[in-house]
């Protein structure tokens, strides 16, 4: 059937509205499904990446007062531990997010109005402010509050590196790459096995790895001697007398301990 120009001008231009419109909702769809083709692994440490107009930076902590932290990005060449987070179930589909450097704490809505952060990093509790939400958003995932969910978890690395809780817009900055990492999360409460210091024998004190300091396995504690005085510090295992210590038994489980090389002090 021939249409008349005018007709189907108006015809094209219904149809182009009603194809915009159902792209417009399948893209809405898309960016709010849940997180079901990545499975989370609450047994390991993740680093949380984000595109920024600066470039690629991660999630990471910085103490903003003293004893207070709170998330900043920071630059994804760095290896400190500040930059690992893990996931924990908290039901539902939420989970809590906590850094290797706090691990009683976790990633919380800043409840002071006067502070100059809109996230910080409370005692873990039973708060919704602590339950956060993935949901699928371009190659990543956005991250949102159960309490604000109207709201999501964006970066900036401009002049002051910052992470705030802002309004969804689908952005790059709001687009979280889940990075897993082959470091377990270590328990939270140490065995301690009993054994008999003998005081008249030197020991080497020796590292078993840690992500919070991040030394490599089975280095030993030592001293080194700088500018400011002697140190404690850890280096690789060697033949050093500054590498042996020794256990003066105090009694009622104390003792003092002191270095080979420095027996006076």
């Amino acid at each position: 059937m021939k249409l008349w120009p005018g007709i189907r001008f108006h015809v094209e231009r219904l149809l182009m509205k009603h194809i915009r419109l159902f792209l417009s909702v399948l893209i809405l769809i898309l960016m709010f499904v849940p997180v079901h083709a990545q499975k989370i692994d609450t047994k390991v440490y993740y680093r949380l990446a984000v595109e920024t107009i600066e470039g690629p930076v991660n999630l990471a902590v910085f103490e903003f007062q003293k004893g207070k932290y709170a998330p900043k990005v920071k630059d994804p060449s760095g290896e400190d531990a500040s930059q690992l987070w893990r996931f924990i179930d908290a039901g539902k589909g939420f989970f809590r997010l906590v850094n290797a450097t706090q691990p009683s704490m976790s990633l919380d809505l800043a409840s002071d109005k006067k502070s100059k952060v809109d996230l910080v990093l409370a005692k873990t509790s039973a708060g919704l402010g602590q339950h956060w939400k993935l949901s699928s958003l371009f190659n990543g995932f956005r991250l949102s509050n159960r309490s604000q969910a109207a709201k999501c978890i964006v970066a900036s690395s401009e002049a002051a590196p910052r992470v705030a809780l802002g309004k969804f817009e689908g952005n790059s900055d709001q687009s979280w790459g889940l990075n897993k990492t082959d470091i377990s999360v270590s328990p939270t409460a140490l065995k301690v096995v009993e054994t008999k210091i003998d005081s008249k024998v030197y020991y080497r004190l020796t590292n078993k790895g840690s992500v919070v300091t991040g030394l490599p396995n089975d280095w030993v504690l030592g001293l080194r001697e700088d500018q400011e005085g002697i140190k404690p510090n850890m280096s690789e295992p060697s033949e050093a007398r500054n590498q042996l210590w020794r256990f003066e038994d105090l009694k009622n489980g104390f003792y003092r301990v002191t270095n080979a090389s420095q027996p006076s002090m």
